[in-house]
């Protein structure tokens, strides 16, 4: 099966990239994989510390991502990506001019640096991870358009997947938790200090079509231990002047539960592709996601130092025999 013999592509998650960490398989010393994802994510609804939706003007934030994923050994691989990032912001609200004009603004987003090691193949295949993210220039957080939360990131974690034979043996299951440890944020002028740290838990169900063609299911959500509720800023307080207002993305606790589909379809042997489909079934404290498209590209190479006989290559050839010719494609999209 394709989908554990190489890592999946992966997509720019609006507050913080996540790379090929959640992926469950580790490719071989000396092979990797580099993708190019296009996202284009639609925002129209604000949600309060109920969840209620309110209307305070429309976002909006195009991304390419650029990921290279590597194989330092059989067992452990490291991953770079790199977003590129713009949005704009359409309403009566802005957070500050001229950022919020209806314009896009953008700019490089945060990087991110992950190492991740396969403790166990089969049955089940479990990967430990640690990444890193960090914003690699400086841009303005403080706006509804903003292309991140300028702020560092350390997430502690562990994917799981396998494939669902002998019951249903054209489909496959993954899931991956993290622990994230966000930077502390300082409000000195309200005594507040603060680190809103978060535990994410993506999930996702898949089946082959045919030997290039699965469709899939996702799910996605998010859990802020700690941070304020909305009503922490009423709207008299929503001024340039208020220090807590402005760091209000950075340290509000924000809960959702994102679902989607998606179809991945494999071009060749070292071609992928996906698009996929993703929005809010529930939140609180955030911009619920109204409409997240992906799609992209991913393409497979080996080093020269790779080994000639990979296990990659000799499942291949099971794969031309059995039908397992592609493999799924892991999307996040949120808030």
């Amino acid at each position: 099966m394709r989908f554990w013999t190489r890592p999946a592509l992966t997509t720019f998650c609006l507050l913080a990239a996540i790379p090929a960490a959640t992926q469950a398989w580790v490719p071989e010393r000396g092979e990797g994989e580099f993708s190019v994802v296009y996202q284009n994510v639609y925002t129209r609804d604000h949600l309060d510390a109920n969840g209620a939706p309110f209307d305070v003007g429309k976002i909006r934030v195009v991304a390419l991502i650029e990921s290279f994923d590597l194989g330092l050994t059989d067992k452990l691989a490291v991953t770079t990506t790199v977003p590129l990032v713009a949005g704009k912001y359409n309403g009566s609200f802005p957070h500050q001019l001229p950022i919020d004009n209806g314009d896009y603004h953008g700019g490089v987003g945060d990087m991110r640096l992950a190492l991740r090691y396969q403790l166990r193949a089969r049955p089940v295949t479990f990967t430990p991870f640690l990444s890193v993210s960090y914003p690699t220039v400086s841009y303005q957080h403080f706006a509804h358009s903003a292309i991140g939360s300028d702020m560092w990131e350390v997430s502690l974690g562990a994917n799981a997947g396998r494939r669902l034979d002998p019951w249903l043996p054209k489909a496959y299951v993954q899931a991956r938790y993290a622990y994230v440890i966000t930077q502390n944020v300082s409000v000195p002028s309200f005594h507040y200090s603060a680190r809103p740290n978060r535990s994410r838990i993506d999930a996702e169900l898949g089946y082959f079509l045919t030997r290039r063609l699965a469709v899939r299911g996702l799910a996605s959500s998010q859990v802020t231990h700690g941070g304020l509720d909305a009503s922490a800023f009423p709207p008299p307080s929503q001024t340039l002047s208020n220090d807590l207002w402005r760091h209000h993305d950075q340290i509000s606790a924000i809960h959702y539960l994102n679902a989607g589909v998606g179809v991945s379809y494999s071009v060749n042997r070292n071609v992928d592709s996906f698009v996929a489909f993703e929005k809010t079934a529930w939140g609180e404290n955030g911009h619920a996601l109204n409409a997240g498209i992906s799609a992209g590209v991913t393409w497979a190479f080996k080093m020269p130092w790779a080994r000639r006989d990979s296990a990659y290559e000799q499942l291949a050839a099971e794969q031309r025999t059995t039908g397992w010719h592609s493999k799924p494609t892991e999307v996040k999209l949120c808030h």
